[in-house]
This record gives structure tokens, C-alpha cells and sequence, in this order.
């Protein structure tokens, strides 16, 4: 059989509409129902499951007597002899998720109190209905991770409350704990530049690398001068420049062109005279 825990705010003194047709449907399914005995949301469902006439219900108290019980329901005393004053009942609260398998909590949107019973069964992996009564809004919150954005978009106010009133009733451990599973998450979720240098445990990586290495061994190469073996006694690179520089020189100088024209020429004239003692003609004197 399925008990629920109900729970709530202080300052809500009637149930909303929509928390008492949650409720109705747990009485209809025959549900064991779990309250405390503060004034607010616990007096009022209390008020509410009297008037349905129904029993499966028990109520948690830290004080010798409950300061609630409209039904004359089954008393469950929670004696914290270490604890006093808010932490006394926080050891009830805490004692209440143990024994519950989900939870309807009625919130006015602030109360800190409620915050934290939605926070330990949600470590526990406890389902809890948050119906935000202010918003008319209704929340499931099963995870840690669920409580944490729930939270996130709170006042600063709202959470520095929550803080305060979680070290107060011993359940700051839990709180950090839940601080510390958020902000791994977001380092899961962050892209991969941010994080550190991946190593290369598969062996596509390292083979990926070997080729890199190597295409970077051969442009290495490309880009390298290639190197020419000369024989001994050869000109020097500089002096086969030197000679070139100065041939071309030469072959752009209109001097040098204009001497190279009448040897030229001069050459063609000795060669077409003919020998002493003969004539142009053979045979002709």
C-alpha cells in the first residue's frame, strides 16, 4: 500500500481546490496518509480527512502531545532528546520522508521549511507534488537535480533563508552534497573546449595521430631545398651567378652588339676573296 506524505506551509490555512482533489484521489485508492501536527497545511488537511470520515491516517508530533489532531488518528512521537526548539522539528520532518513513498506538499511559494522536505525525499528518490499555491502551479520533483532547478530561479532571499534554516537542522551536509551533484553536471554538459586536453586511449586516435605526424614530416620535406651534388673543381654557385650576371650584360650592351656585327661581317669578306694568282672563274687568269 502507498503512503504519502502531506505537508506544507504554515501560512496556507485552507487547501486549495486542486490539493484537495489530489487528496480526495489518495483516499479514493486507499492510501496511508502521514501529517504533522503544525498549524498551516498540516491542520487544514487534517480538517479536510476528518471531514471525509478517514482513518488510514497518522499523525508525527515532537512534543509529548501533538499540537493537531482533529481525528483522533494514531500519534506517532518523534523524541529528538539532542535537538531543541526548529531543529526538534525538523527531526520530525526527517522521521515523516523515512516512512513515506511519496509526498503532496502545498507551498505559499516561499516557506523555506517546505523546501527542504521536498530536498530529502528527492535524495531518497521519493516523488514529491509541489503545487505552488501562489502560482497555481503544480511541480514534480523526484531528483536532486529537479530540486536544484526548482530552486535556481528562486529569490536570493528565498534560498539565503534556505541555507540558513538547512544548518540549523543539521541538514547543511545534504545541501552541499546537492550543490556538488549540480555543479558536476554542469561540468558534464560543458562544451568539450572548455574542459582538458582529451587523451588518446582508443587506437583510431593513435593512428589518426601517426598520420598527422607523418603528412607533417612529408611538407616538411616539400618545403625543404632540394640539394645538388657537385664534382670537385667545379664552379662555386656564386661564381656561375657572377658569369651569368655577366653575360647578360654583355648581350644588352648596344657596343658589345655593334663589334660582334662587323667581326661578323669582316669574317664573311675574308672568305669570299679569292687566293692570290687566280680568278674568279676557274680556269680564268
Amino acid at each position: 500500500m502507498t503512503t504519502v506524505f502531506i505537508g506544507g506551509s504554515r501560512s496556507i490555512k485552507r487547501l486549495p481546490t486542486p490539493a484537495g482533489r489530489r487528496l480526495s484521489e489518495f483516499v479514493s485508492a486507499g492510501a496511508d496518509v502521514v501529517v504533522g501536527d503544525a498549524p498551516g497545511v498540516d491542520h487544514a488537511a487534517q480538517v479536510f480527512l476528518k471531514k471525509q470520515n478517514y482513518h488510514r491516517v497518522r499523525v508525527f508530533c515532537s512534543g509529548n502531545q501533538p499540537r493537531h489532531n482533529v481525528g483522533d488518528w494514531q500519534v506517532e512521537r518523534i523524541v529528538a532528546t539532542s535537538a531543541r526548539g526548529v531543529r526538534r522539528h525538523l527531526e520530525k520532518d526527517r522521521a515523516m520522508a523515512r516512512e513515506v513513498d511519496r509526498a503532496l506538499m502545498i507551498w505559499d511559494g516561499k516557506s523555506s521549511g517546505t523546501l527542504l522536505n521536498v530536498m530529502r525525499l528527492a535524495s531518497a528518490g521519493r516523488p514529491t507534488e509541489l503545487l505552488n499555491a501562489k502560482e497555481d502551479q503544480v511541480h514534480t520533483v523526484s531528483r536532486p537535480e529537479e530540486w536544484q532547478a526548482l530552486i535556481a530561479g528562486l529569490d536570493e532571499t528565498i534560498r539565503a533563508e534556505l541555507r540558513t534554516k538547512a544548518r540549523k537542522g543539521g541538514d547543511d551536509d545534504l545541501l552541499t552534497l546537492h550543490q556538488d551533484r549540480q555543479r558536476s553536471a554542469r561540468r558534464d554538459v560543458q562544451p568539450p573546449s572548455s574542459l582538458e586536453p582529451l587523451k588518446s586511449d582508443e587506437a583510431g586516435s593513435d593512428v589518426a595521430g601517426d598520420h598527422a605526424v607523418a603528412d607533417r614530416d612529408l611538407s616538411r620535406k616539400a618545403a625543404a631545398p632540394s640539394t645538388k651534388i657537385r664534382p670537385a673543381g667545379s664552379p662555386s654557385v656564386g661564381e656561375e651567378r657572377k658569369a651569368a650576371q655577366s653575360n647578360r650584360r654583355r648581350s644588352s650592351d648596344p657596343s658589345t652588339s655593334l663589334r660582334k656585327t662587323k667581326r661578323r661581317r669582316s669574317n664573311s669578306t675574308k672568305n669570299s676573296k679569292a687566293p692570290k694568282g687566280q680568278g674568279i672563274l676557274p680556269g680564268v687568269t
